[in-house]
């Protein structure tokens, strides 16, 4: 095992310069049970901490961020329940090697 090269996508460091500012972002949030995915997920929504039950199969919420200089990025965010029996599910809703 060595390591690997990776082609940056990002040019002068700046990684909020190359997301698009029209474009929906599909992000899918994968993690072991109680890892807080859900937490995570409806603090980026509301801005703040709600109360929430473990994810039987997924939740999925439209979220807008502005990033940089006052850019807004929406993302479409799968949140994916961790518990073991789920988990065979996971390729589900990914792309083989980051490709359609």
């Amino acid at each position: 095992m060595g390591a690997t090269m990776v082609k940056p996508l990002v040019k002068n460091g700046n990684i909020l310069d190359a997301l698009p500012s029209q474009a929906t972002l599909h992000v899918v949030m994968l993690g072991l049970d109680s890892a807080g995915k859900t937490t995570a997920l409806y603090r980026l929504k509301f801005d703040q901490y709600l109360n929430t039950v473990p994810t039987i199969g997924f939740n999925c919420e439209k979220v807008q961020c502005t990033l940089g200089k006052a850019k807004g990025v929406h993302f479409l965010v799968w949140d994916v329940g961790g518990q073991e029996k789920l988990r065979p599910l996971w390729r589900s809703y990914t792309r083989k090697n980051g490709r359609s």
